[in-house]
């Protein structure tokens, strides 16, 4: 750990684009995020019918806006 942060390296985080790789993304999920689906079923008359919701949600602290916001766009721009 270093004990050496500013309150500048704790308020401002720099990230640069060209560096965000598949593997990059798997490993900052594997730490702040997490993937999750929902199955429901309904019935509407005789007729039944499945709905499945895919969700991805990462939670980070707001000096990462940016980052987050790249991950996005590598999604196609999907979400909010």
């Amino acid at each position: 750990m270093n004990n050496n942060l500013t309150k500048q390296d704790l308020i401002q985080f720099k990230f640069d684009a060209s560096k965000l790789t598949g593997d990059y993304i798997a490993g900052f999920v594997q730490a702040d995020g997490s993937f999750s689906a929902t199955l429901t079923r309904k019935t509407r008359g005789e007729k039944e019918y499945f709905n499945i919701s895919l969700v991805f949600t990462i939670v980070q602290n707001i000096k990462y806006k940016d980052l987050i916001l790249e991950i996005q766009k590598k999604f196609g721009g999907i979400g909010h």
